[in-house]
């Protein structure tokens, strides 16, 4: 999705970046010598001499924060260009001139056409490249100019505007073959940070509900035991571009809260907002967003926290901002409590299908095969042609057999390993002494993928690399979760993959969710009920 003031930006540096092709040639001192006598222009440097009808306006030096951006870029242009016979003008958006810069070598000529480009491009608010253009499809534009001296158009104007405001323009005019789109470019790299700061944001679109100033949320103050989490009032965020507010009416618990919540230093958590996965409906679109609409059901991930404070935004609250691309439609089928559990375990259980490069009929080993992340990559793997075997509980036995699990193995068996054999790609959810078992049974030329790669030593990860199997190292560059998303949306509707959801608690209540998560007996999914809308479809 690309945002509107990514467009502008586009757009401006696309302007800017526009010069002349075929320049006339001249010769004399900077100034209004050599320029056409009644051209309409202010002169250049006053002089005592009567001017040609019509009488020129006189030059009004105008200051603005768009004016000062253009004379920097006038600025930069020249200092960049050293060397380069070029004239640089510079012009408000009345098309009057605020500067004319004429560097050695350069002919006085190309000094009036340099100012010419500067103010046919704010007259018209475009690049002169476009006016010429469209003059030579274009008769009666044509004739226009031919009647209007002023108007004549030539190759090299640059427009700057802020939004859809002109705020002035520069012409850079020079002997062919001198590089002037270099030279231009430098000017856009200049100001095109300070030039997107006034571009205006559109407001954002908003839901028909009133959007609260403030919201309960649970807060995580500092790192430690479930104590540390508590319900209080955090600010409502609004989206920046290309992203969404969602109004929660779900929240998915995952391992990764609890665990950064009693791992991490108290220091690097002044206060947060846990929780990565929700389900609920769009309150409002930042600016840029397309292919949604306000009011859609959807579900997601933030994929990210901050491990800083520096914004309270978390899935644990009523409302969320999330990046547009981390958001997919909820499929009908599911209500938003079975939604809510398939952000996070969708991305890393497809990612983990991707990074194996999962064939048909190849075997694989899901460990903890009942959790969030378990059942998950067991129904994408299966939808995918894989002969999957599971760990698990007995009591997981027929919960696993109905998601299409191939074998099931009693991990309580010591030599659960035996019974499991070699495979083609092991994904381990568990842990511990677990994952070298597990990383032991991948044949030559397969894939050993955990969730907890502290489980396994550098030396075991040499060995398995010596014996040929492939170990996608953990905390890697992580591809988005949007196409994961909406592969599990797709399987929903097809009826390939379900969520089952073992315990609900209220958004209270998350510190027990926690804990519950915590003890690893999980089958499926453990949700926040935010709202009473998080039974419905």
């Amino acid at each position: 999705m690309r945002s509107k003031v990514a467009s502008t930006l586009l757009g401006i540096a696309a302007a800017l970046l526009v010069t002349s092709s075929a320049l006339a040639d001249g010769s004399g001192l900077p100034g209004d010598r050599g320029r056409p006598a009644g051209d309409g222009f202010p002169p250049l440097n006053p002089s005592p001499r009567p001017a040609a009808p019509p009488t020129p306006t006189p030059h009004v030096q105008i200051r603005s924060p768009g004016m000062d951006l253009a004379l920097t870029a006038a600025q930069a242009i020249v200092e960049g260009c050293k060397g380069f016979p070029l004239t640089v003008s510079v012009a408000n958006a009345a098309g009057e001139p605020i500067l004319l810069y004429i560097s050695d070598g350069a002919a006085a000529a190309n000094g009036y056409i340099s100012l010419r480009k500067a103010y046919t491009a704010a007259t018209f608010k475009a690049p002169t490249s476009q006016l010429v253009s469209k003059a030579q499809q274009d008769a009666d534009f044509a004739a226009q100019i031919k009647a209007d001296p002023n108007l004549m158009a030539y190759p090299g104007g640059i427009v700057l505007k802020a939004g859809d405001e002109v705020i002035g323009a520069i012409g850079v005019s020079g002997h062919p073959g001198h590089r002037e789109e270099e030279c231009a470019s430098i000017g856009v790299e200049k100001i095109k940070d300070q030039l997107l700061a006034l571009v205006p944001a559109p407001p954002p679109v908003r839901g028909i509900a009133t959007v609260p100033a403030e919201q309960q949320a649970v807060v995580q103050l500092g790192a430690g035991g479930p104590e540390v989490l508590q319900m209080q009032s955090v600010p409502v965020l609004s989206p920046a571009a290309d992203q969404v507010l969602v109004r929660v009416f779900a929240a998915g618990v995952n391992p990764h809260d609890w665990k950064f919540r009693q791992q991490s230093p108290p220091k690097v958590l002044p206060r947060i907002v846990p929780g990565m996965d929700f389900a609920g409906v769009i309150e409002t679109l930042g600016p840029g967003v397309t292919g949604l609409k306000v009011g859609e059901a959807v579900f997601g991930t933030s994929g990210e926290f901050n491990p800083d404070g520096s914004t309270l935004n978390g899935a644990d609250a009523h409302f969320i901002v999330v990046a547009a691309a981390n958001v997919e439609a909820k499929p009908s089928t599911l209500t938003y409590e079975q939604a809510a559990g398939l952000g996070l375990i969708a991305w890393i259980a497809g990612r983990a299908m991707d990074d194996a490069r999962l064939r048909a009929g190849e075997r694989v080993l899901i460990t903890g095969a009942a959790g969030g992340v378990g059942s998950a990559a067991a129904q994408i793997a299966v939808a995918r042609g894989a002969h999957v075997i599971g760990t698990a509980s007995p009591k997981h036995f027929a919960y696993l057999k109905s998601l299409g699990v191939s074998e099931v193995v009693d991990y309580h068996d010591p030599n659960w390993i035996k019974r499991v054999g070699q495979v083609d790609m092991a994904l381990e959810t568990v842990g511990g002494p677990t994952a070298a078992m597990a990383l032991n049974a991948v044949n030559k030329g397969g894939t050993f993928i955990t969730t907890n790669p502290s489980s396994v030593t550098k030396e075991q990860y040499d060995a398995a690399a010596a014996a040929g199997v492939n170990c996608p190292e953990a905390g890697g560059p992580r591809p988005v979760p949007g196409p994961f998303l909406k592969e599990v949306a797709e399987l929903v509707r097809a009826r390939k993959f379900t969520v089952h959801v073992d315990r609900t608690y209220p958004l209270a209540e998350a510190a027990q969710a926690q804990e519950y998560n915590a003890a690893g007996h999980t089958e499926g999914k453990i949700v926040l009920v935010v709202t009473n809308q998080a039974q419905s479809h």
